[in-house]
């Protein structure tokens, strides 16, 4: 069985095969090994992913695992030479499901330029911790495949992932 974490959507799922690539796998908290059961996208402009987290949660910062990068599976102009633009959102606004283009709702915790191809984990730090109920994380580019093994949120506490998020009381 697998536990997630809240609940995902995105701009597409690749192949429309969502039981190999839909965005739950980037919040399900098991690595992927293989090239399947990974959040990945279309072949497409700006392509996106939105976490709808459990409870309001106060984001310091996210942290983004990716097994292949952009992968040389996918049939785009990205390739491990280019720098590839993440930017992350966190807010409590949310997207519709059909949602195209660059992403402004929200709060931008941050962006990261990662080199494709590069296998590792990526923390992103907000400037100042977010109140949220979704985080979005969106390529910036317009021919792109956006793949993520898994994502963790910082609390701020001590600028680690934890897999228990907190609660904020109202």
């Amino acid at each position: 069985m697998i536990v997630v974490k809240g609940s995902a959507i995105a701009s597409s799922i690749h192949k429309d095969q969502r039981m190999r690539y839909s965005p739950t796998f980037a919040i399900d908290g098991k690595w992927a090994t293989r090239t399947y059961n990974i959040y990945t996208s279309k072949t497409e402009k700006m392509p996106w992913l939105q976490w709808k987290l459990p409870n309001r949660t106060k984001v310091a910062g996210i942290s983004i695992s990716s097994e292949h990068g952009i992968s040389k599976l996918h049939d785009n102009t990205t390739h491990k030479n280019d720098l590839v633009n993440y930017e992350v959102r966190a807010g409590l606004s949310s997207l519709p499901d059909n949602y195209k283009g660059r992403i402004l709702k929200n709060v931008r915790c941050g962006r990261i330029e990662i080199r494709g191809g590069e296998d590792r984990v990526y923390p992103i730090v907000c400037d100042q911790a977010i109140i949220a109920n979704y985080i979005t994380i969106q390529i910036i580019d317009d021919n792109a495949v956006l793949q993520i093994n898994e994502l963790e949120v910082m609390d701020g506490k001590d600028g680690k992932c934890h897999k228990t998020l907190i609660i904020i009381s109202e």
